[in-house]
């Protein structure tokens, strides 16, 4: 059961797996939602300090289905191995207890209030994957692209600036 008070307060960190009571979407005819409801593991995309209202978080879903056959993923799914999560120290274990994955193009704010227990974080090179499969899921590859391309030249042209000084010298 939730605690509203015991959520208002809080600071929700970059990574943080908790469980989270998803609220369902309204039915669209003809074709039935895919968007996760219900009871899921949903981990924090960013930093959230009160007084902010909101958590970003993504769904994590078990990998195989009631039957035990594998759930179709996409490429920007991201797995995620119970074997490595239970051999990980004590900040880790416990996170994920199934082989899951991550449904990167479910983003969604929900009230911090709807945030339940803790269980854990997820593994840092699991985060760095994460970070890889969101740029792809939001399509970012461009911008991500011109900001280098930007950086390179502010850097570039700073350099020769301070050797053309240099030279004056």
């Amino acid at each position: 059961m939730r605690n509203p008070e015991w959520n208002q307060k809080r600071t929700f960190k970059r990574g943080e797996v908790f469980f989270v009571d998803l609220p369902a979407e309204p039915p669209v005819e003809p074709d039935p939602s895919r968007i996760l409801r219900g009871s899921h593991r949903c981990v924090v995309l960013f930093d959230s300090d009160f007084p902010r209202k909101t958590v970003t978080i993504l769904p994590i879903t078990s990998l195989y289905n009631q039957e035990g056959e594998k759930k179709e993923t996409t490429r920007t799914d991201l797995i995620l191995s119970a074997k490595d999560y239970a051999a990980a120290d004590n900040t880790y274990r416990g996170t994920i207890v199934k082989d899951s994955f991550i449904k990167t193009e479910q983003i969604r704010s929900i009230s911090r209030h709807l945030l339940e227990r803790k269980v854990g974080e997820l593994l840092p090179e699991d985060m760095i994957s994460l970070d890889l499969l969101l740029i792809s899921s939001l399509q970012l590859q461009k911008t991500i692209s011109q900001l280098i391309e930007y950086e390179v030249e502010k850097r570039l042209l700073s350099g020769a600036q301070r050797k053309d000084i240099n030279m004056e010298r």
